[in-house]
């Protein structure tokens, strides 16, 4: 072989090397593919780890994720709530208010009425008061004549 080698031209010694390379070649893509083979079961058993551990952390935002929609969904819920309360509180608090201005206008109508039957029965006094003064003076005047005349009978 090698004296073939020696004695070849240069076209066949090209395929001479390039058949040695290609061996060559073969048995390094051999040992290339077995070196890769041994690294792609190491990846493969990284990457069954990396997605057992996201699974369990998929697994865990879920539940967080879960937790936090049933939150919002609390919040929202107690938001609502509270804005009903609140209309509530203003409605109950307009209503008091409504009921006090009517019963302050039911007063002060009342009010008016009794101020009215007052100067009405102050009238009715002074006028009482007038024909007592009247009635006095025609008392004192009919005393005064009684005594006027009892007197001149009894004076001889």
């Amino acid at each position: 072989m090698i004296s073939r080698i020696i004695e070849a031209r240069p076209e066949e010694l090209r395929v001479f090397l390039e058949e040695a390379a290609g061996s060559v070649q073969v048995q390094g893509a051999a040992a290339r593919n077995r070196a890769s083979l041994g690294g792609t079961r190491d990846n493969l058993a990284r990457l069954s780890d990396i997605r057992q551990e996201l699974g369990s952390q998929i697994e865990r935002l879920e539940k967080q994720a879960e937790v936090a929609r049933r939150y919002n969904e609390l919040s929202t819920d107690r938001a609502q709530k509270q804005n009903l309360l609140s209309l509530l509180r203003r409605n109950e608090a307009e209503a008091e208010a409504q009921r006090h201005a009517a019963k302050i206008e039911r007063s002060a109508t009342e009010l008016e009425s009794e101020t009215a039957r007052l100067r009405e029965i102050e009238r009715e006094l002074e006028q009482a008061r007038a024909e007592h003064d009247t009635s006095g003076d025609a008392l004192s005047a009919a005393q005064g004549e009684l005594y006027g005349r009892q007197r001149r009978r009894l004076t001889p």
